[in-house]
């Protein structure tokens, strides 16, 4: 990193991993405990919409006092630029989004749930999703890797670092008791895939709003069926099988991490994302 040597370059990473600590412990923490202890006596969407609400929370806390809101920076041609970058991604969840409706529809005439309900269920994927995990990911790890690493590699590894957090912290799925472990092994693996398509789009077009919007809507777009109309969820081992399901998962990191790779590589990288006075690089 040009114009960071010696004890300066220390104290700097000394203050961004400790930032990086920080943000996981909260983020972890207030998942497990928060759940764990609200589920017993709240329905599970207000329990992950004020769970999810207090985590951001905290994470804008450690990133206002980092200096670092600059990352909701918004303009609506970057914006616009990053739905088209990723456009595989924009057609596939706008796609299982207008699907799942429709199917719910077709199969159940209505929503299973009244106004109230559907508006908690989707802020809490907004803010949980969207918000908590962009932020966490790519707002901060991505961030801090990127001003830390050095060399040519330093992008690759940069998204390969903040994607092994982002799927490995998928764990936490664990303490819900309607998912099976084998499910969430799956969704860790996929889930690297996705971090690192992320992590290229944020790259890309230096827009959070994009991976924010995108991954809340993915994610309500693979929920939407099971979650507001049929309202039974189904495990995808039972539905395809363990070997099926993992070798489903990895055939989608696979590609997931291809166009993540074919996104970043005409970029120039050399100036990125911290404008903090004594960080750009």
């Amino acid at each position: 990193m040009k114009g960071y040597k010696g004890t300066n370059m220390k104290i700097i990473g000394k203050k961004l991993y400790l930032e990086l600590i920080v943000a996981s412990f909260w983020y972890l923490i207030t998942i497990i405990l928060l759940s764990i202890k609200l589920e017993m006596y709240l329905n599970s969407d207000l329990v992950y919409l004020f769970v999810s609400l207090v985590n951001m929370i905290g994470l804008l806390i450690i990133i206002k006092k980092n200096n670092q809101l600059y990352i909701f920076d918004f303009s609506l041609m970057s914006f616009l630029k990053g739905i088209l970058v990723a456009a595989p991604l924009t057609i596939y969840t706008v796609y299982t989004v207008l699907d799942g409706i429709y199917e719910g529809i077709n199969d159940f005439g209505s929503i299973g749930m009244n106004k109230q309900q559907f508006l908690i269920w989707g802020l809490g994927y907004f803010i949980g999703a969207g918000m908590c995990e962009e932020i966490l990911s790519r707002g901060i790890y991505l961030n801090i890797f990127m001003t830390l690493l050095n060399g040519k590699r330093k992008v690759l590894l940069s998204m390969c670092y903040s994607s092994l957090l982002f799927g490995g912290f998928h764990f936490v799925n664990l303490f819900n008791h309607q998912v099976c472990v084998t499910d969430v092994v799956g969704q860790i693996i996929y889930s690297f895939g996705f971090g690192m398509l992320f992590a290229a789009i944020y790259i890309k077009v230096k827009n959070l709003w994009v991976n924010i919007v995108l991954h809340s809507l993915f994610d309500i777009g693979q929920s939407i069926y099971y979650e507001c109309f049929s309202q039974q969820l189904e495990s995808n081992t039972e539905i395809l099988g363990v070997k099926e399901y993992l070798m489903v998962c990895t055939i989608i990191c696979f590609i997931t991490v291809g166009l993540s790779l074919f996104i970043v590589k005409e970029k120039n990288t050399k100036t990125l994302f911290i404008k903090k006075k004594g960080m750009s690089y």
